[in-house]
Protein backbone atom coordinates (compact mmCIF):
# COMPACT_ATOMS: atom_id res chain seq x y z
CA UNK A 1 0.00 0.00 0.00
CA UNK A 2 1.44 3.38 -1.04
CA UNK A 3 0.43 7.23 0.15
CA UNK A 4 1.74 9.85 -1.18
CA UNK A 5 2.17 13.26 0.39
CA UNK A 6 2.97 16.69 -1.48
CA UNK A 7 4.30 19.59 -0.64
CA UNK A 8 3.62 22.58 -3.76
CA UNK A 9 6.06 24.90 -4.93
CA UNK A 10 5.65 27.91 -3.01
CA UNK A 11 9.28 29.99 -3.19
CA UNK A 12 11.63 30.55 0.09
CA UNK A 13 9.02 29.37 2.08
CA UNK A 14 11.17 26.31 3.99
CA UNK A 15 9.62 23.66 2.52
CA UNK A 16 12.62 21.75 2.66
CA UNK A 17 13.60 22.39 6.24
CA UNK A 18 10.19 21.39 7.13
CA UNK A 19 10.37 17.69 5.41
CA UNK A 20 14.43 17.22 6.65
CA UNK A 21 12.84 17.58 10.18
CA UNK A 22 9.97 14.94 9.36
CA UNK A 23 11.78 12.51 8.00
CA UNK A 24 15.65 12.46 9.60
CA UNK A 25 14.94 14.92 12.80
CA UNK A 26 17.06 17.48 11.70
CA UNK A 27 17.09 21.11 10.22
CA UNK A 28 18.74 21.92 7.05
CA UNK A 29 20.62 24.70 7.54
CA UNK A 30 21.69 25.10 3.47
CA UNK A 31 19.65 23.41 1.07
CA UNK A 32 20.09 24.01 -2.90
CA UNK A 33 16.89 23.62 -4.39
CA UNK A 34 15.78 21.34 -6.69
CA UNK A 35 13.16 20.66 -9.31
CA UNK A 36 11.62 17.67 -7.17
CA UNK A 37 13.02 15.74 -4.41
CA UNK A 38 11.20 12.37 -4.13
CA UNK A 39 11.62 10.80 -0.15
CA UNK A 40 9.94 7.61 1.23
CA UNK A 41 9.47 6.21 4.22
CA UNK A 42 8.68 1.93 4.93
CA UNK A 43 6.72 1.44 7.76
CA UNK A 44 5.70 -2.08 9.39
CA UNK A 45 2.52 -2.28 10.63
CA UNK A 46 1.19 -5.32 13.51
CA UNK A 47 -0.07 -7.82 11.42
CA UNK A 48 3.41 -7.86 9.62
CA UNK A 49 2.11 -5.73 6.58
CA UNK A 50 4.30 -3.16 5.06
CA UNK A 51 2.95 0.48 4.45
CA UNK A 52 5.05 2.98 2.09
CA UNK A 53 4.88 7.28 2.72
CA UNK A 54 6.47 9.22 -0.38
CA UNK A 55 6.62 12.71 0.45
CA UNK A 56 7.27 14.73 -2.79
CA UNK A 57 9.32 17.99 -2.17
CA UNK A 58 8.53 19.64 -5.54
CA UNK A 59 10.54 22.85 -4.59
CA UNK A 60 11.95 23.45 -8.15
CA UNK A 61 9.17 22.67 -10.11
CA UNK A 62 6.50 25.89 -9.96
CA UNK A 63 7.73 26.40 -13.69
CA UNK A 64 7.35 23.33 -15.21
CA UNK A 65 3.50 23.12 -15.83
CA UNK A 66 3.27 19.61 -16.37
CA UNK A 67 4.65 18.47 -13.17
CA UNK A 68 2.42 20.75 -11.26
CA UNK A 69 -0.37 19.40 -12.68
CA UNK A 70 0.65 15.63 -11.92
CA UNK A 71 0.97 16.78 -8.92
CA UNK A 72 -2.13 18.13 -8.40
CA UNK A 73 -4.12 15.20 -9.61
CA UNK A 74 -2.29 12.02 -8.17
CA UNK A 75 -1.38 13.30 -4.48
CA UNK A 76 -3.07 11.73 -1.31
CA UNK A 77 -2.65 14.69 0.89
CA UNK A 78 -1.15 18.19 0.58
CA UNK A 79 0.76 20.24 2.91
CA UNK A 80 1.25 24.04 1.50
CA UNK A 81 3.87 25.79 2.74
CA UNK A 82 4.15 29.71 3.63
CA UNK A 83 5.77 32.30 5.12
CA UNK A 84 4.13 34.64 7.69
CA UNK A 85 6.34 37.63 7.04
CA UNK A 86 5.89 36.83 3.13
CA UNK A 87 2.01 37.80 1.96
CA UNK A 88 3.33 37.14 -1.54
CA UNK A 89 3.87 33.54 -0.52
CA UNK A 90 0.66 33.32 0.82
CA UNK A 91 -0.85 34.42 -2.21
CA UNK A 92 0.94 31.56 -4.25
CA UNK A 93 -0.78 28.93 -1.41
CA UNK A 94 -4.09 30.57 -2.37
CA UNK A 95 -3.38 30.15 -6.17
CA UNK A 96 -2.09 26.41 -4.92
CA UNK A 97 -5.40 25.45 -3.01
CA UNK A 98 -7.42 26.47 -6.07
CA UNK A 99 -5.13 24.48 -8.67
CA UNK A 100 -5.48 20.96 -6.15
CA UNK A 101 -9.33 21.56 -5.60
CA UNK A 102 -9.76 22.28 -9.55
CA UNK A 103 -7.76 18.86 -10.39
CA UNK A 104 -7.39 16.30 -7.23
CA UNK A 105 -10.33 13.92 -8.11
CA UNK A 106 -9.58 12.02 -4.57
CA UNK A 107 -10.66 15.27 -2.72
CA UNK A 108 -7.47 15.15 -0.66
CA UNK A 109 -6.62 16.40 2.77
CA UNK A 110 -4.96 19.81 2.59
CA UNK A 111 -3.22 21.23 5.55
CA UNK A 112 -2.03 24.90 4.84
CA UNK A 113 1.02 25.79 6.80
CA UNK A 114 2.01 28.80 8.28
CA UNK A 115 5.74 28.98 8.86
CA UNK A 116 8.65 30.90 10.29
CA UNK A 117 6.39 32.05 13.48
CA UNK A 118 9.14 32.04 15.60
CA UNK A 119 9.99 35.34 13.75
CA UNK A 120 6.74 37.44 15.65
CA UNK A 121 6.01 37.36 19.26
CA UNK A 122 1.98 37.24 18.82
CA UNK A 123 -0.05 36.24 15.42
CA UNK A 124 -1.53 39.60 15.28
CA UNK A 125 1.62 40.75 13.96
CA UNK A 126 2.24 38.79 10.92
CA UNK A 127 2.24 39.96 7.46
CA UNK A 128 -0.35 37.01 6.59
CA UNK A 129 -2.63 37.36 9.52
CA UNK A 130 -5.75 36.63 7.67
CA UNK A 131 -4.81 33.42 7.05
CA UNK A 132 -6.11 31.65 9.43
CA UNK A 133 -10.05 33.14 8.19
CA UNK A 134 -8.89 31.42 4.93
CA UNK A 135 -8.16 28.19 6.07
CA UNK A 136 -11.54 28.52 7.91
CA UNK A 137 -13.72 30.00 5.22
CA UNK A 138 -12.34 27.14 2.50
CA UNK A 139 -12.34 24.29 5.22
CA UNK A 140 -8.70 23.72 5.14
CA UNK A 141 -6.78 22.30 7.79
CA UNK A 142 -4.28 24.66 9.60
CA UNK A 143 -1.01 24.81 11.61
CA UNK A 144 1.52 27.71 12.76
CA UNK A 145 5.04 26.82 13.15
CA UNK A 146 8.53 27.01 12.68
CA UNK A 147 10.26 24.49 10.53
CA UNK A 148 13.59 24.34 13.71
CA UNK A 149 10.40 22.90 15.72
CA UNK A 150 10.56 19.14 15.64
CA UNK A 151 7.37 18.62 17.41
CA UNK A 152 5.51 20.88 15.48
CA UNK A 153 6.41 19.48 12.26
CA UNK A 154 5.68 16.00 13.50
CA UNK A 155 2.39 17.07 14.89
CA UNK A 156 1.46 18.53 11.41
CA UNK A 157 2.53 15.74 9.60
CA UNK A 158 0.55 13.20 12.24
CA UNK A 159 -2.91 15.39 11.41
CA UNK A 160 -2.05 14.99 7.73
CA UNK A 161 -1.78 11.45 7.66
CA UNK A 162 -4.52 10.51 10.13
CA UNK A 163 -7.19 11.83 7.27
CA UNK A 164 -5.81 9.08 4.78
CA UNK A 165 -7.00 6.00 5.80
CA UNK A 166 -6.30 6.66 9.70
CA UNK A 167 -2.40 6.57 8.91
CA UNK A 168 -1.00 6.36 12.00
CA UNK A 169 3.00 7.08 11.44
CA UNK A 170 3.86 7.76 15.00
CA UNK A 171 2.38 3.91 16.48
CA UNK A 172 4.32 2.20 13.24
CA UNK A 173 7.56 0.70 13.25
CA UNK A 174 10.03 2.49 10.07
CA UNK A 175 11.42 -0.54 8.44
CA UNK A 176 13.63 1.80 5.98
CA UNK A 177 13.70 5.15 4.43
CA UNK A 178 15.46 7.26 2.33
CA UNK A 179 18.64 9.72 2.90
CA UNK A 180 18.70 13.25 2.13
CA UNK A 181 20.51 14.53 -0.98
CA UNK A 182 22.39 17.25 1.56
CA UNK A 183 23.84 13.74 3.37
CA UNK A 184 24.30 12.39 0.07
CA UNK A 185 26.77 15.12 -0.88
CA UNK A 186 28.39 15.58 2.20
CA UNK A 187 30.91 13.10 1.81
CA UNK A 188 33.20 15.44 0.42
CA UNK A 189 33.79 17.37 3.87
CA UNK A 190 35.22 13.83 4.76
CA UNK A 191 39.24 14.10 4.34
CA UNK A 192 40.59 11.41 3.09
CA UNK A 193 43.84 11.49 5.32
CA UNK A 194 41.48 10.83 7.98
CA UNK A 195 39.87 7.97 6.78
CA UNK A 196 43.68 6.81 6.05
CA UNK A 197 44.70 7.56 10.33
CA UNK A 198 41.94 5.92 11.09
CA UNK A 199 42.92 2.59 9.52
CA UNK A 200 46.92 2.92 10.41
CA UNK A 201 46.75 3.94 13.71
CA UNK A 202 43.94 1.63 15.17
CA UNK A 203 43.82 -1.48 13.12
CA UNK A 204 46.38 -4.69 13.39
CA UNK A 205 48.47 -5.67 10.71
CA UNK A 206 45.73 -7.91 9.56
CA UNK A 207 42.83 -5.47 9.54
CA UNK A 208 44.87 -3.51 7.51
CA UNK A 209 45.46 -5.92 5.25
CA UNK A 210 41.63 -6.02 4.88
CA UNK A 211 40.84 -2.49 4.46
CA UNK A 212 43.24 -2.55 1.76
CA UNK A 213 41.93 -5.41 -0.30
CA UNK A 214 38.62 -3.58 0.75
CA UNK A 215 40.30 -0.49 -1.54
CA UNK A 216 41.18 -2.49 -4.05
CA UNK A 217 38.14 -3.71 -5.03
CA UNK A 218 35.69 -0.48 -4.59
CA UNK A 219 38.40 1.15 -6.64
CA UNK A 220 38.03 -1.71 -9.21
CA UNK A 221 34.32 -0.76 -9.39
CA UNK A 222 34.91 3.00 -10.40
CA UNK A 223 36.25 1.82 -13.18
CA UNK A 224 33.61 0.30 -14.31
CA UNK A 225 31.08 2.87 -14.66
CA UNK A 226 30.73 4.61 -18.01
CA UNK A 227 30.54 7.95 -16.20
CA UNK A 228 31.33 10.06 -19.34
CA UNK A 229 28.88 8.45 -20.97
CA UNK A 230 26.12 9.33 -18.66
CA UNK A 231 26.71 12.84 -17.80
CA UNK A 232 27.15 13.23 -21.68
CA UNK A 233 23.56 12.19 -22.45
CA UNK A 234 22.07 14.50 -19.05
CA UNK A 235 23.78 17.52 -20.89
CA UNK A 236 23.05 16.79 -24.11
CA UNK A 237 19.26 16.69 -22.43
CA UNK A 238 19.11 19.17 -20.58
CA UNK A 239 20.24 21.60 -23.06
CA UNK A 240 17.01 21.88 -25.05
CA UNK A 241 14.91 21.25 -22.11
CA UNK A 242 13.56 24.94 -21.87
CA UNK A 243 10.92 26.25 -19.81
CA UNK A 244 9.44 29.61 -19.56
CA UNK A 245 10.66 32.69 -17.70
CA UNK A 246 10.00 32.96 -13.58
CA UNK A 247 11.36 36.41 -13.55
CA UNK A 248 8.68 37.34 -16.10
CA UNK A 249 6.09 35.82 -13.97
CA UNK A 250 6.99 37.18 -10.95
CA UNK A 251 6.75 41.13 -12.65
CA UNK A 252 3.29 39.86 -14.07
CA UNK A 253 1.85 37.65 -11.22
CA UNK A 254 -1.48 37.74 -13.34
CA UNK A 255 -3.32 39.23 -16.45
CA UNK A 256 -4.57 41.95 -14.20
CA UNK A 257 -1.13 43.30 -13.91
CA UNK A 258 -0.66 43.24 -17.80
CA UNK A 259 -3.63 45.83 -17.70
CA UNK A 260 -2.04 47.71 -15.32
CA UNK A 261 0.73 48.24 -17.21
CA UNK A 262 -0.66 49.27 -20.19
CA UNK A 263 -0.39 46.25 -22.18
CA UNK A 264 -3.71 44.87 -22.39
CA UNK A 265 -6.86 46.44 -22.30
CA UNK A 266 -9.94 45.51 -20.18
CA UNK A 267 -12.03 44.29 -23.70
CA UNK A 268 -9.11 42.25 -24.37
CA UNK A 269 -8.55 40.98 -20.65
CA UNK A 270 -12.54 39.77 -20.88
CA UNK A 271 -12.06 38.14 -24.50
CA UNK A 272 -8.55 36.28 -23.15
CA UNK A 273 -10.69 35.08 -20.01
CA UNK A 274 -13.75 33.83 -21.52
CA UNK A 275 -12.06 32.23 -24.70
CA UNK A 276 -9.45 30.35 -22.23
CA UNK A 277 -12.79 28.82 -20.16
CA UNK A 278 -13.32 26.44 -23.63
CA UNK A 279 -10.23 26.14 -25.53
CA UNK A 280 -7.15 25.47 -22.81
CA UNK A 281 -3.26 26.81 -24.06
CA UNK A 282 -4.40 29.34 -26.33
CA UNK A 283 -3.98 32.23 -24.64
CA UNK A 284 -0.32 32.70 -25.89
CA UNK A 285 -1.52 32.72 -29.02
CA UNK A 286 -4.33 34.89 -29.34
CA UNK A 287 -2.85 38.26 -29.35
CA UNK A 288 -0.43 37.16 -32.23
CA UNK A 289 -4.27 36.31 -33.85
CA UNK A 290 -5.17 39.78 -33.46
CA UNK A 291 -1.99 40.92 -34.98
CA UNK A 292 -2.83 38.61 -38.01
CA UNK A 293 -6.64 40.20 -38.41
CA UNK A 294 -5.42 44.03 -37.92
CA UNK A 295 -3.18 43.30 -41.26
CA UNK A 296 -6.00 41.33 -42.85
CA UNK A 297 -8.22 44.73 -42.00
CA UNK A 298 -5.41 46.64 -43.57
CA UNK A 299 -5.47 44.84 -46.78
CA UNK A 300 -9.00 45.03 -46.77
CA UNK A 301 -8.89 49.05 -46.57
CA UNK A 302 -5.75 50.22 -47.61
CA UNK A 303 -4.26 46.82 -50.22
CA UNK A 304 -0.31 47.48 -49.16
CA UNK A 305 1.92 45.53 -51.28
CA UNK A 306 1.48 41.79 -51.83
CA UNK A 307 4.73 41.05 -51.40
CA UNK A 308 5.26 43.28 -48.05
CA UNK A 309 2.05 41.70 -46.52
CA UNK A 310 3.24 38.15 -47.35
CA UNK A 311 6.58 38.85 -45.82
CA UNK A 312 5.61 40.09 -42.31
CA UNK A 313 3.18 37.31 -42.40
CA UNK A 314 6.34 34.67 -42.41
CA UNK A 315 8.10 36.57 -39.68
CA UNK A 316 4.83 36.55 -37.60
CA UNK A 317 4.61 32.46 -38.54
CA UNK A 318 8.17 32.44 -37.49
CA UNK A 319 7.39 34.47 -33.51
CA UNK A 320 4.90 32.14 -33.15
CA UNK A 321 6.49 29.10 -33.87
CA UNK A 322 9.38 30.24 -31.17
CA UNK A 323 6.73 31.09 -28.70
CA UNK A 324 5.63 27.42 -29.51
CA UNK A 325 8.65 25.55 -29.01
CA UNK A 326 9.13 27.81 -25.58
CA UNK A 327 5.70 26.80 -24.25
CA UNK A 328 6.38 22.95 -25.22
CA UNK A 329 10.07 23.29 -23.60
CA UNK A 330 8.15 24.34 -20.73
CA UNK A 331 5.07 21.56 -20.84
CA UNK A 332 7.54 18.61 -21.74
CA UNK A 333 10.68 18.42 -18.76
CA UNK A 334 13.87 16.40 -18.05
CA UNK A 335 12.65 13.29 -16.87
CA UNK A 336 12.88 13.35 -13.23
CA UNK A 337 14.35 9.45 -13.09
CA UNK A 338 17.04 10.24 -15.28
CA UNK A 339 17.84 13.23 -13.30
CA UNK A 340 18.24 10.83 -9.93
CA UNK A 341 20.30 8.62 -11.84
CA UNK A 342 22.76 10.99 -12.79
CA UNK A 343 23.01 11.93 -9.22
CA UNK A 344 23.35 8.74 -7.48
CA UNK A 345 25.83 7.71 -10.57
CA UNK A 346 27.68 10.60 -9.60
CA UNK A 347 27.96 10.39 -6.06
CA UNK A 348 28.28 6.76 -5.99
CA UNK A 349 31.47 7.13 -8.13
CA UNK A 350 33.01 9.30 -5.45
CA UNK A 351 31.90 7.65 -2.95
CA UNK A 352 33.84 4.32 -4.19
CA UNK A 353 36.85 6.59 -5.06
CA UNK A 354 36.72 8.04 -1.67
CA UNK A 355 37.46 4.06 -0.41
CA UNK A 356 39.37 3.25 -3.32
CA UNK A 357 41.96 5.70 -4.08
CA UNK A 358 43.30 5.31 -0.27
CA UNK A 359 47.44 5.23 -0.01
CA UNK A 360 48.38 1.26 -0.01
CA UNK A 361 51.47 -0.08 1.21
CA UNK A 362 54.36 -0.18 -1.87
CA UNK A 363 56.06 -2.93 0.11
CA UNK A 364 52.97 -5.60 -0.45
CA UNK A 365 53.76 -4.40 -4.49
CA UNK A 366 49.82 -4.31 -5.62
CA UNK A 367 49.63 -4.21 -8.90
CA UNK A 368 49.19 -0.38 -10.07
CA UNK A 369 50.08 0.71 -6.92
CA UNK A 370 53.85 1.23 -7.34
CA UNK A 371 53.90 4.70 -7.06
CA UNK A 372 52.64 6.03 -3.55
CA UNK A 373 50.49 9.67 -4.26
CA UNK A 374 50.65 11.80 -1.14
CA UNK A 375 47.96 14.09 -2.47
CA UNK A 376 45.08 11.95 -4.93
CA UNK A 377 45.36 14.85 -7.95
CA UNK A 378 43.97 12.73 -10.69
CA UNK A 379 41.26 12.01 -8.38
CA UNK A 380 40.63 16.16 -7.82
CA UNK A 381 40.69 16.57 -11.34
CA UNK A 382 38.29 13.64 -11.94
CA UNK A 383 35.88 15.11 -9.50
CA UNK A 384 36.10 18.78 -10.47
CA UNK A 385 35.62 17.45 -13.75
CA UNK A 386 32.38 15.32 -13.51
CA UNK A 387 30.98 17.18 -10.24
CA UNK A 388 30.96 20.28 -12.46
CA UNK A 389 29.74 18.60 -15.80
CA UNK A 390 26.91 17.92 -13.53
CA UNK A 391 26.11 20.78 -11.74
CA UNK A 392 26.51 22.77 -15.32
CA UNK A 393 23.67 20.18 -16.43
CA UNK A 394 21.57 21.18 -13.32
CA UNK A 395 21.83 25.15 -13.93
CA UNK A 396 21.53 24.31 -17.67
CA UNK A 397 17.88 23.19 -16.73
CA UNK A 398 16.43 26.68 -15.84
CA UNK A 399 17.54 29.02 -18.51
CA UNK A 400 14.93 31.03 -17.76
CA UNK A 401 15.68 31.04 -13.90
CA UNK A 402 16.37 34.01 -11.47
CA UNK A 403 20.62 33.30 -11.06
CA UNK A 404 23.22 35.51 -12.09
CA UNK A 405 23.70 33.84 -15.20
CA UNK A 406 20.71 32.94 -16.58
CA UNK A 407 18.68 35.29 -19.92
CA UNK A 408 17.59 38.45 -18.33
CA UNK A 409 14.04 38.34 -19.79
CA UNK A 410 12.87 40.81 -17.91
CA UNK A 411 15.47 42.92 -19.14
CA UNK A 412 15.09 41.83 -22.89
CA UNK A 413 11.38 42.31 -22.38
CA UNK A 414 11.87 46.15 -20.91
CA UNK A 415 14.32 46.84 -23.98
CA UNK A 416 11.89 46.15 -26.35
CA UNK A 417 8.95 47.41 -25.18
CA UNK A 418 10.52 50.89 -25.26
CA UNK A 419 12.03 50.52 -28.09
CA UNK A 420 8.37 49.41 -29.58
CA UNK A 421 6.96 52.62 -28.66
CA UNK A 422 9.82 55.13 -29.38
CA UNK A 423 9.92 53.59 -32.73
CA UNK A 424 6.03 54.75 -33.28
CA UNK A 425 5.97 58.04 -30.98
CA UNK A 426 9.91 59.63 -31.17
CA UNK A 427 11.35 58.15 -34.30
CA UNK A 428 8.66 59.34 -37.07
CA UNK A 429 9.48 62.98 -39.27
CA UNK A 430 6.34 64.29 -40.36
CA UNK A 431 8.08 67.60 -41.16
CA UNK A 432 11.47 67.45 -43.05
CA UNK A 433 12.80 69.95 -45.25
CA UNK A 434 15.26 68.79 -48.19
CA UNK A 435 18.82 68.89 -47.43
CA UNK A 436 20.53 71.82 -49.54
CA UNK A 437 24.29 72.16 -49.80
CA UNK A 438 25.63 75.44 -50.83
CA UNK A 439 29.43 74.68 -51.17
CA UNK A 440 28.64 71.34 -52.76
CA UNK A 441 31.93 69.86 -49.29
CA UNK A 442 31.63 69.02 -46.43
CA UNK A 443 33.71 70.37 -43.77
CA UNK A 444 36.55 68.76 -42.00
CA UNK A 445 37.81 68.98 -38.98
Amino acid sequence: MDEQISIPPVGQVGKSALVGQFLWEEFIKEYRPTIEEFNWIEYKKDDSSEILLQVIDSSGSHDFLAMRHLYARMGDAFIIVFAVDDPISFDEAKSIVEEIRARNTKKAPILLAANKIDLYESEENWATKESRLYAFENKLHFAALSATNLFQVTEIFRRVLSEIGNFQPLKMKKRRQSMPNTRISGYTNIEIKDIERLARKHAAAKKRFQFEQIAITFDQYTKLMPLTFLLGFYVSNVVVSREISSTIRRRFPSLTHLVESGLLTDAELKVLNETTKDIKNVRWMMPLHWVQQIIVDEVNDNAPSQALVNHFMQELKAYRISFRKLFSYDWICVPLVYTQVAALATYAYFGFCLLGRQYLDPAKKYKNYEVDLVIPIFTIVQFLFFVGWFKVGQDLMRPFGMDDDDFELDYIFERNVSVSFAIVDRLQMNDYGPYINNNNSIAHY
